[in-house]
């Protein structure tokens, strides 16, 4: 049996993906390449400039302390860089693990703040340490550079809310990160041609405006498992995810740009845009046309 996740992000590493041969997205970033591309990414952007003092606040399972130890800090040491401090945590599964990722996280901000830590990024899931982190933060008025990819989901970590918190403002202003899922990524993103055709099928069988967007990712998952399907020739599970290598004219209503599954991988992304905060919305907006993961990948 075939498991196929929406776009977006993933809690797999390279090897996790290795060992789940039946396992594929309609568009993620395995961690491995998430730590790399938001390392590399993020240099080419300015975002460490001279001077920077590095920490890291992410999770602490195997798949990201692997990917923190095969490709994020390779890719510090590729540019002369390395992490000054780090805070790992459990990743939180249950109301229970709350209070004590807080915790864990408010020990981080005290600390790196102590160490004169002056850039921190981060490697989670959902933002998980992402919002924890911000709290924390500005009760110190401790106002960092952030690093960031889709996998905090940038434009929820910055929704303001009414009124404006200034101090919230600062802790992100000066902010940058890589995306490749608009929705997750940007304030107010708009429709591509996909995401148009989804809603016309969606609303066609009945659902509203709104209702119709919440369907994006089973739509996303059909058009890409459908085209691996097509190209594999037969409808069977190792036919259809080699499928999606040969696979033509890929859509996606969730990312920045066409899925690519080229030389058998199964995550699906093959190219993120810059982040930056913008002031005049108080929110994350692309500030780049596409960049290729590849070119990521090897820029060291």
């Amino acid at each position: 049996m075939i498991a196929f996740d929406p776009a977006g992000s993933t809690s797999l590493d390279d090897t996790g993906f290795a060992q789940n041969t039946l396992y594929a997205t309609a568009g993620t970033l395995s961690l491995t390449r998430v730590a790399a591309v938001e390392v590399n990414g993020l240099f080419n952007e300015g975002f460490f400039g001279s001077g920077a003092k590095i920490g890291l606040v992410g999770y602490n399972t195997s798949a990201y302390t692997n990917a923190i130890s095969s490709a994020l800090k390779p890719a510090l040491a590729a540019h002369g860089l390395k992490l000054a401090d780090e805070q790992l945590v459990a990743p939180v599964t249950s109301l229970a693990d709350i209070a004590a990722t807080d915790q864990s996280v408010a020990d981080a901000v005290l600390r790196f703040k102590s160490e004169g830590i002056n850039h921190v990024i981060f490697l989670d899931n959902e933002g998980g340490t992402v919002n924890p982190w911000t709290k924390a933060a500005i009760a110190q008025k401790y106002f960092p550079r952030l690093g960031l990819t889709t996998n905090e989901m940038p434009s929820e970590q910055s929704y303001l809310g009414n009124p404006t918190n200034p101090d919230q403002v600062q802790e992100f202003s000066t902010a940058l990160g890589l995306g490749w899922s608009p929705g997750t990524d940007e304030g107010n993103a708009p429709v591509n041609a996909t995401g148009q055709l989804c809603d016309s099928i969606m609303e066609a069988a009945g659902a509203s405006a709104a209702q119709a967007k919440l369907f994006w990712n089973v739509c996303d998952q059909l058009l890409a498992f459908s085209a691996g399907v097509n190209a594999g020739g037969q409808l069977t599970a190792k036919d259809a995810l080699a499928g999606l290598a040969d696979a033509k004219s890929l859509q996606s209503a969730e990312l920045a740009s066409a899925p690519d599954y080229a030389g058998g991988r199964r995550d699906g992304v093959g190219s993120v845009r810059d982040l930056s905060f913008a002031m005049k919305c108080e929110c994350f907006q692309y500030s780049s046309g596409p960049v290729s993961v590849q070119s990521l990948l090897t820029n060291g």
